[in-house]
């Protein structure tokens, strides 16, 4: 997926700008006889592009076009790092590092990857994708910190561009009787729980509470795939106020949270979450519903 100027507006808000500007010369070694742009985030320059840049992700395995300027790589997957050096050693284009998740501090906090070779092997690619990135970002404020004080990535090259939403996509709208038909909702009071359903998300204290809310009519509806699904499935036995549903588009789970009166996130209680902000508390929001939010954070 490349993304170019316009989605990135829309994405980052007011956390990214570009400002015109005319180049001469040459920009990373290619001639340049064409107006470029200055693109800068949270007020830092991080360089120049073509006129119309684009940004590629690794994970699409699109190749790079001429217009492209920086690798916009995702972590976790933590290994996507390497991909991404060596797209950049080939287009000799920089790659910046979106740190959404601290990897291997999550999977050794939650007990699912004990000391030995392969968690130490896990902590030097870390290492080693730090020193390699020309950027790395943070999407929270508590990323940042541990990336600058425990993890010793030079300040100077840490960035915080938070998540955001698509508020054309996401927002207030009417909901769809013909749905709420279709999937049996009418006259229910949903609460929509729409993203990935991994260990991480601790899923499951939703299903306990099921039973509770259920007096007051209250139906759960779950959206989406993950490592715990299956498990969840087999828990959600017998309770009659829950639903769920493989992962949808992005203008259905819209259309979904037209039928809901609130939004659910929930993580697993650990203080490896105190600096975490979930993603998709920002489409719900958008959509002028409340979140039911059970974790730190």
């Amino acid at each position: 997926m490349i993304f170019r100027e316009r989605r990135w507006r829309r994405i980052a808000r007011d956390e990214y700008a570009l400002s015109p500007r005319t180049a001469s010369g040459r920009v990373r070694g290619r001639p340049v006889s064409r107006p470029t742009r200055s693109c800068a985030i949270n007020g830092r320059n991080i360089g120049e592009s073509p006129a119309c840049p684009g940004v590629i992700n690794v994970t699409s395995g699109n190749p790079l076009p001429s217009t492209s300027w920086w690798i916009f790589v995702e972590s976790p997957p933590l290994f996507l790092s390497v991909t991404a050096w060596l797209y950049g050693m080939l287009f000799r284009v920089p790659f910046l590092f979106n740190v959404a998740d601290l990897w291997p501090d999550s999977v050794k906090k939650l007990g699912l990857m004990s000391d030995g070779f392969m968690l130490r092997a896990a902590e030097h690619l870390e290492a080693w994708s730090y020193r390699k990135a020309a950027l790395v970002n943070a999407v929270t404020e508590g990323i940042q910190s541990v990336l600058t004080e425990e993890k010793g990535v030079p300040a100077g090259k840490v960035l915080w561009l938070p998540n955001g939403v698509d508020t054309e996509l996401y927002d207030l709208q009417a909901p769809d009787p013909a749905l709420a038909a279709e999937l049996g909702l009418e006259g229910r009071d949903v609460v929509l729980y729409a993203g990935t359903m991994g260990y991480a998300h601790g899923v499951e204290v939703a299903l306990e509470a099921a039973p509770l809310v259920a007096e007051a009519g209250i139906h759960l509806l779950f959206v989406g795939e993950g490592s715990e699904k299956a498990m969840l499935l087999e828990r959600a036995r017998g309770l009659a106020n829950v639903t769920f549903l493989p992962a949808q588009t992005p203008e259905r789970i819209a259309q979904l949270y037209a039928l809901s009166f609130a939004g659910l996130s929930t993580l697993r209680d650990s203080p490896l979450f105190e600096g975490t902000r979930p993603v998709k508390i920002f489409a719900c929001m958008a959509c002028h519903k409340p979140v039911a939010y059970c974790g730190k954070g």
